[in-house]
């Protein structure tokens, strides 16, 4: 993995704002049970920020965190709305860290390419992060050291929805080792990943709705580049992962009417799938809860 060079304000006593749409804290914010707080971070000599919120039950004993990234386009405000992690994490006391996406002319969006390659950039329109070095792996980086150093956390798990799921494809290939498991949903593997040979593996679950019509099901060419059929994602991640088994030995965790998830297994790190009779936002589309499901395989890893 390049070398990640980070200049992080990591020190609780820094002033933040309160979160608009979310429970009211003082400012500066106190990182204390209950509390939405704003915190700014410099990355690589960027201004780069994210949004936390600290469970109800929290008391100072170890939590783990979900680091919960929102898609092309979306805002951490959005994401923490629609995700469903938000209103889980103070039911099972888990923090929630939502980073904001952003580069230069096409804010609100990830690093997708694999080693720096191009993202959602039309041709001759405008920069990709990577070409105006904004790096979002250190970001990721960032913000779990940021929040371990404000509050006592023991875990780090990693979900993204779309683009955001673009970018947990990318940890799992450069820095697989930030976060202890990951769940995304509705982006799978893009062809330039096939070549991806990471240092490391990590339980992985991925989800994907059957009438996504954005990233068809079946794969399709997005920005210039031919984004994999989830069937091929699968076998990617089954084939990393050492799942003997697979695809004919799983247990099916949840299931309700066209929409199932899969556990596979005989594997040497975990990987699931969940296909959900949904489009592209799988959030609220079934009676399954993404938010729900995902927790159960971070809860497990």
């Amino acid at each position: 993995m390049r070398k990640i060079q980070l200049l992080v304000m990591f020190l609780a006593s820094l002033p933040c704002t309160s979160v608009h749409g979310a429970k009211p804290s003082p400012t500066p914010c106190v990182v204390e049970a209950g509390a939405d707080c704003a915190f700014t971070l410099s990355v690589d000599g960027r201004s780069r920020e994210y949004l936390l919120h600290v469970p109800d039950g929290y008391d100072g004993t170890p939590v783990p965190l979900v680091v919960d990234v929102h898609g092309y386009t979306s805002t951490p405000e959005s994401q923490r709305s629609n995700s469903g992690m938000y209103e889980l994490s103070d039911i099972e006391t888990f923090a929630v860290a939502y980073p904001r996406g952003g580069a230069g002319s096409r804010p609100k969006w990830w690093e997708r390419g694999f080693n720096g390659s191009a993202d959602w950039v039309d041709p001759g329109c405008c920069a990709t992060p990577a070409e105006e070095n904004w790096d979002d792996v250190a970001l990721m980086v960032a913000v779990k050291q940021d929040v371990t150093a404000r509050m006592n956390v023991d875990r780090f798990y990693f979900t993204g929805l779309s683009n955001g799921s673009y970018m947990g494809h990318r940890l799992l290939c450069e820095a697989p080792d930030t976060f202890d498991a990951y769940a995304t949903t509705s982006a799978a593997l893009s062809e330039s990943w096939r070549d991806c040979t990471p240092s490391s593996t990590r339980p992985v679950l991925y989800m994907h709705g059957r009438n996504d019509t954005v990233q068809p099901i079946e794969g399709s060419l997005v920005a210039g580049e031919m984004m994999l059929s989830t069937a091929d994602t699968m076998d990617i991640y089954a084939t990393r992962n050492g799942c003997v088994g697979y695809p004919s030995s799983y247990v099916e965790t949840f299931s309700s009417g066209a929409s199932w998830c899969r556990e596979y297994d005989e594997c040497d790190e975990s990987v699931a799938y969940c296909e959900l009779d949904a489009p592209h936002v799988t959030y609220g589309a079934t009676p399954l809860d993404v938010a729900e499901i995902f927790w159960d395989f971070f809860s497990r890893h």
